[in-house]
């Protein structure tokens, strides 16, 4: 993740980080930027997410980059309807997992969780 980490600071546009694109391909500067030292001061799973979202963020410009005319749009929701997922799926998990690891360290017993019985729930599934 060094490398992901160079690449990030390697795209820094003098005292902060390109944030998004403009309508004319321009580089807007976000309102709070991120600082080389703020990359530096980040937990774990915080640097973590920051690599992760970097590198999703490339992976769409390359989707999009590599796009035949008129399926941009397909292919970028496409990916990120599932790298998209699976990077919310680890961010959740690192975080679940992080708390956790805190409240051993704490010594807060687990407690048990109440589960609803299967086909208790009344509400129905999104379709896809």
């Amino acid at each position: 993740m060094d490398r992901v980490r160079q690449r990030i600071l390697a795209r820094s546009v003098g005292d902060g980080y390109n944030a998004s694109i403009g309508k004319d391909g321009s580089y807007l500067r976000d309102v709070a930027p991120m600082l080389s030292s703020d990359l530096d001061s980040l937990t774990p799973i915080q640097r973590l997410v920051v690599e992760q979202a970097f590198v999703l963020a490339q992976e769409l410009e390359s989707a999009a980059d590599s796009a035949p005319d008129g399926q941009v749009i397909d292919r970028c929701e496409s990916l990120l309807l599932g790298n998209g997922r699976d990077f919310l799926r680890r961010v959740l998990e690192l975080t679940l997992q992080s708390r956790a690891e805190l409240l051993e360290k704490k010594g807060v017993p687990p407690e048990p969780v109440p589960v609803a019985r299967r086909g208790g729930t009344k509400g129905t599934r999104p379709r896809r």
